[in-house]
């Protein structure tokens, strides 16, 4: 079985995370097959719009600590480092179906999102401190500009867990949707964007993200190479180790 299912339908690609044992917890490999369905997508005539999603009521808990620790980044043309710089770069509209869990980077994910749907069950986590380690994907950027610096501060250095309702209060969601309407819902509105003017659409993404891109690029380097020396740190072993040991972390031993 395949770990990324892909449909396409009425001019909308959707990506469905299908890991459900692990809750959709993405790997190198997956990253590598986010990154080309992305780009192909930029350049096919009869996708207008890419929707992602999640299989087994998980959106994503983030890396798998597995296969990240079995080959961690080293650089930022990592897996990771080129599907966060494809988050960027993609010119369609790329719109989030969160229907459970949003963790690490299933959380900052949706700052590169042009649009973002939650099921009224669905909380958000951006657990970084708590692993040794610093935000990605630009969170420490666009976070503040979302939320408000007050917000951000909290979610980022307390890593405590954000209800759907908080996160659309608070300005990261579009809209929340009843779990059980949430699929029709979401597919409307993703076929009201995928039934617009393609020309306009891409240059209405153009015109609101070109700032955002150029202060991205300079803002995600900087995380990523703190990012990959923090994991080699001791914080970040002792987290580690602590997730597989199934216990708490302590920092201050």
């Amino acid at each position: 079985m395949s770990d990324i299912r892909i449909e396409v339908k009425d001019r909308i690609q959707k990506i469905t995370l299908n890991r459900a044992d692990k809750k959709n917890a993405l790997t190198r490999a997956m990253y590598d097959e986010l990154c080309a369905l992305l780009r192909d997508a930029d350049e096919k005539n009869d996708i207008a719009l890419t929707l992602i999603t999640g299989s087994g009521g998980s959106f994503t808990s983030g890396n798998d600590l597995m296969d990240f620790m079995q080959e961690p980044p080293t650089s930022l043309d990592s897996p990771v480092g080129r599907f966060l710089h494809t988050l960027i770069a993609i010119d369609k509209p790329l719109v989030a179906a969160v229907n459970g869990p949003a963790v690490g980077i299933g959380a900052t994910i949706i700052g590169h999102c042009d649009a973002a749907y939650a099921t009224t069950s669905s909380w958000f986590q951006l657990p970084f401190v708590n692993l040794g380690l610093v935000p990605e994907a630009g969170a420490t950027h666009w976070l503040a500009e979302m939320v408000g610096s007050a917000k951000a501060g909290d979610w980022l250095m307390t890593g405590r867990k954000i209800t759907a309702t908080e996160a659309l209060e608070s300005g990261l969601l579009s809209d929340v949707f009843d779990d059980d309407s949430f699929e029709e819902s979401v597919i409307k509105r993703a076929t009201m964007i995928a039934s617009a003017a393609p020309d306009s659409i891409r240059v209405t993404k153009r015109l609101m993200r070109h700032r955002f891109r150029d202060a991205m690029k300079s803002v995600m380097s900087e995380e990523g190479e703190i990012f990959m020396k923090k994991l080699n740190g001791p914080e970040a072993q002792e987290a580690m180790g602590a997730f597989f040991e199934k216990r708490k972390p302590n920092f201050w031993k």
